[in-house]
């Protein structure tokens, strides 16, 4: 039943309990929660991360890095002292941003993504032009191209590497997490997408699948627990509501914004759906609100990322909800939990 929400009732509800009474009985109040599903992503993505194991292969050569290159017999060609176009301190040179080297009677030489033994054969087999029998050894000088870049709690800055890494090494090398880093929000971006990695889990609760082989350029964010917040959708907006002393209840929230009649006068506070998204799985929840108003359910308390839905009308299902609030989460999807795929959730939910 729609009804008009009274901003008074809710102030008054949440003050209520400065008031000086005496205590006569304890009762449990039964759960506001309607209705609540589960859904979960297919674990095939997951899986294909985890089974590509780079921890064992050979280091790849790429841009930033310093190279040795030695020729036997022929120093002039070496470029353990011969600088070069692109020549590095130290007497190496270094490997240009397009991945690619120059070298003496070759010339450029592309060798982004080789190892060490590729480079000398490749320079071997280019030399047979020009000398015989060239014998040629490659070394790395200084790595700079295997780069991962931590971003929060973790402290923001660039590592480097000698040898590919898996995420747990990388954090236990950033010094771990410390205790204010929201491990619910953190995310692991590769190639500008946002990988389905449960941090909570691997970190607490050391479950190992979500511990994948790190690749060069991916970024890893940690936020603060001092950032946590909710997000409250009505039919003409958002808004969105801090955590404030790690508490924060649906009639808590909904009082802030409430204000803002505009958007919420009449609508269903008897099926206000709460949406809570992890790594990669979901929980949609149906809750009356206007039966913790009066007193006859539990609060709902609300966790980090939570999206509210205030319908102003009654939605048919948990497809209809997402078409309802699409444009807001087009708005704030930056804000949102990184891994908050409402809509490949709601899919998996009305199958």
């Amino acid at each position: 039943m729609a009804v008009r929400f009274s901003v008074l009732g809710l102030f008054g509800l949440l003050s209520a309990g400065c008031a000086s009474t005496p205590v006569v009985q304890v009762r449990s109040l039964p759960s506001a929660v309607v209705e609540k599903s589960k859904a979960n992503l297919e674990p095939a993505v997951l899986a294909e991360l985890a089974a590509a194991d780079t921890s064992k292969q050979a280091y790849q050569i790429g841009p930033g890095d310093s190279l040795l290159i030695v020729v036997y017999r022929h120093p002039e060609l070496s470029l353990a002292t011969y600088g070069g176009a692109t020549g590095a301190s130290g007497g190496g040179v270094s490997v240009d941003n397009d991945g690619t080297i120059q070298f003496p009677m070759i010339g450029k030489l592309n060798v982004d993504g080789k190892t060490t033994d590729d480079v000398a054969l490749q320079i071997q087999t280019k030399l047979t032009a020009f000398i015989v029998d060239p014998q040629v050894t490659v070394q790395v000088q200084s790595y700079g191209s295997l780069r991962y870049y931590l971003v929060g709690a973790l402290g923001s800055g660039v590592r480097t590497s000698d040898r590919p890494l898996r995420l747990m090494q990388l954090i236990a090398l950033a010094g771990g997490t410390p205790g204010n880093a929201s491990l619910r929000r953190a995310y692991l971006s590769r190639n500008g997408h946002k990988l389905p990695i449960d941090f909570e889990a691997l970190l607490r609760h050391g479950d190992l699948r979500y511990d994948i082989p790190i690749e060069r350029n991916d970024l890893i964010f940690v936020p603060g627990t001092e950032d946590e917040r909710v997000f409250v959708i009505g039919q003409s907006g958002h808004s969105t509501i801090p955590i404030i002393a790690g508490q924060l209840s649906l009639i808590q929230a909904l009082a802030s914004v409430t204000t803002e009649t505009e958007k919420y006068t009449g609508a269903e506070f008897d099926e206000i759906r709460v949406i809570r998204t992890w790594a990669d799985k979901g929980e949609f929840y149906i809750v009356d609100a206007e039966a913790m108003l009066r007193g006859e359910a539990a609060p709902f308390m609300l966790e980090p990322g939570d999206v509210i839905v205030v319908p102003a009308t009654p939605l048919a299902d948990w497809n209809a909800a997402i078409s309802y609030i699409l444009p807001s989460l087009n708005a704030i999807g930056a804000l949102l939990n990184p891994f908050f795929q409402i809509r490949v959730l709601a899919d998996v939910l009305s199958k």
